[in-house]
């Protein structure tokens, strides 16, 4: 009897040790490639090239909008999905495209997302009365790189990268991140295991 108490304590501590590790391995926090920065409309078309250094997860995609005036044309390419094909984000089936935030973002939110790995890289492309930022600040966690560029008439321009300038802005976590649970998550479930164990022990006594 002592044996099959202890048993099922120690079955069912490991459940709870079980159900608690996997929602905190994969638990993630979205970082922005880029933050802060000046807005600025752009007339002529712009791409933006961003190359990734290690593994990461896309999660959105954001496009600058102007200060003003009409939202401009969007398109998108991921190196990864139907061999870098360019899609509009307006009728993409891979997520949401959402309204401007605050920032002036119109963020496409990807309903699953993408796990990109060392040198893949999305590109995003703005024609019309689009927007830009510059004076940016590159997030190194992100564990990207990227080239700006922009036409007028059938000249091509690269703008220098220390200018950190942009047409869109990146959501992206690390799949390497937050791997392990938190202390509290372990001492829960030893908690919770222990108080298990205390019963199995008592409701042995109460047979004897």
């Amino acid at each position: 009897m002592k044996f099959a108490s202890m048993r099922s304590a120690v079955v069912i501590a490991s459940v709870i040790v079980g159900s608690v590790i996997p929602s905190q391995a994969f638990a993630q926090t979205p970082i922005d490639v880029f933050s802060g920065g000046i807005r600025t409309s752009m007339d002529f078309p712009t791409t933006t090239v961003y190359t990734f250094s290690s593994s990461m997860i896309l999660n959105s995609i954001g496009f600058v909008i102007p200060d003003a005036g009409p939202t401009g044309a969007f398109q998108f390419s991921i190196s990864t999905i139907d061999g870098g094909a360019f899609v509009n984000p307006s009728t993409s089936s891979l997520g949401t495209f959402n309204a401007a935030d605050s920032a002036g973002v119109r963020w496409f939110d990807l309903s699953s997302p993408i796990t990109l790995s060392e040198d893949d890289t999305v590109t995003v492309k703005t024609t019309g009365s689009t927007g830009r930022y510059y004076d940016q600040t590159l997030n190194a966690a992100a564990n990207v790189s990227f080239v700006t560029e922009y036409t007028i008439g059938s000249v091509t321009t690269v703008i220098p990268a220390n200018e950190v300038s942009s047409n869109s802005n990146l959501r992206v976590s690390n799949p390497s991140s937050n791997v392990a649970p938190e202390p509290g998550s372990f001492a829960l479930a030893l908690t919770g295991g222990a108080a298990l164990i205390g019963v199995c022990i008592r409701r042995r006594r109460n047979a004897a």
